[in-house]
């Protein structure tokens, strides 16, 4: 699982599942601009990228 991924059965509050879709959805723009911004790069740097960072408490 990676950043802002949660197994679905940790939280069944709807405005907790609010708040991660809201959450889910900057990670999902922020991982587009990392791309976009990488496209002409000769090294391209994803390593923060946020569909790369695991989900853990060891980041």
């Amino acid at each position: 699982l990676f950043l802002g991924m949660y197994p679905d059965e940790h939280f069944i509050e709807k405005p907790v599942k609010e708040a991660i879709e809201k959450f889910r959805s900057q990670l999902d723009e922020i991982s587009q601009r990392i791309t976009e911004r990488n496209k002409d790069k000769k090294l391209p740097y994803y390593y923060l990228s946020p569909d790369r960072i695991p989900n853990s408490v060891a980041v």
